[in-house]
């Protein structure tokens, strides 16, 4: 497992913030750098070069930069922005970004994007209602359709989050990732998000996704608290993970304000990623020791 921050990956600051807090993974948040309004795959190469010159490694993009309003609602005009979602996957594929996450769903304002700038939560941009007698999961299947294909040739992974819709019981994330068998396709694993879905097995869940090989990252995080508080034993979990197979990024959610903070959140997300590091010490020093036994 790799501890990784989600940075504006543009900034100095951002990177060295990653570098001097021991991440060994970055997850790019969909943030153009001035004087751009539109990504490339010469953009997208020079976005993973200044990461890795920085000594770090580029896990992914954090989500697709593309609106999805039209597509999400099943409205006209839908097909362009699929098509655009396509191309932004070919040139991530020319670049060599290994990952892009996806977000679908619809909260109680409306379909859910990331966001284009520093903040780190979701943000709300138009009011629409997925179509009722599951069209609205027939909507989503459409547009993985048109899209796995596209990462599959470009040999990039599309991992999706839980959302409040869709995506918002265990059930549907594995229906999700039965229905549509990639290798491409996995599961952005946000592990709090999890823990809250009703009569969910939260261990049950990291073994079945981890055995099936779909888990593509995980966000770590209790609900509005901080790593060591909550319902959730951090150390167990990791233990889960490893015990799973899974080698991927392992990243913390946002974190609860602190005060004097940015508006990113440097002093939550330095607590949070020391918490991290001294957890997966612990892991691994048990690993060793199993193996010397």
């Amino acid at each position: 497992m790799k501890l990784a921050l989600t940075i504006n990956c543009w900034t100095d600051e951002d990177l060295m913030f990653a570098q001097q807090f021991g991440a060994d993974q970055v997850m790019a948040q969909a943030v153009l750098p001035e004087g751009r309004t539109a990504w490339d795959a010469r953009l997208l190469s020079a976005l993973r070069n200044r990461v890795e010159k920085a000594g770090l490694a580029l896990a992914g993009m954090d989500c697709l930069p593309v609106r999805l309003d039209r597509a999400i609602a099943g409205m006209a005009g839908r097909d362009e922005e699929i098509e655009t979602v396509c191309r932004f996957m070919r040139d991530a594929g020319a670049a060599g970004i290994p990952l892009v996450g996806c977000r679908w769903g619809v909260d109680e304002k409306g379909p859910v994007r990331q966001p284009t700038g520093r903040g780190g939560a979701a943000v709300a941009v138009h009011q629409a209602e997925l179509q009722p007698g599951g069209a609205g999961w027939e909507i989503f299947l459409c547009f993985l359709e048109r899209v796995v294909p596209v990462a599959e040739e470009g040999g990039v992974k599309l991992a999706c989050g839980p959302g409040n819709s869709l995506l918002g019981r265990i059930e549907d994330l594995q229906r999700l990732v039965e229905e549509v068998p990639s290798s491409c396709l996995g599961i952005d694993f946000w592990q709090g998000a999890v823990a809250l879905m009703p009569g969910v097995d939260l261990a049950g869940a990291i073994r079945w996704f981890g055995g099936r090989q779909k888990l593509f990252l995980v966000t770590l995080g209790n609900s509005e608290a901080f790593l060591d508080e909550g319902d959730t034993r951090m150390l167990r979990s990791l233990r889960l993970y490893r015990e799973a197979g899974f080698v991927g990024g392992l990243r913390p959610g946002p974190q609860p304000g602190m005060a004097d903070d940015t508006e990113w959140g440097h002093k939550s997300q330095a607590f949070a990623i020391g918490y991290l590091r001294a957890l997966l010490q612990v892991v691994e020093n048990r690993k060793q020791e199993e193996m010397k036994r």
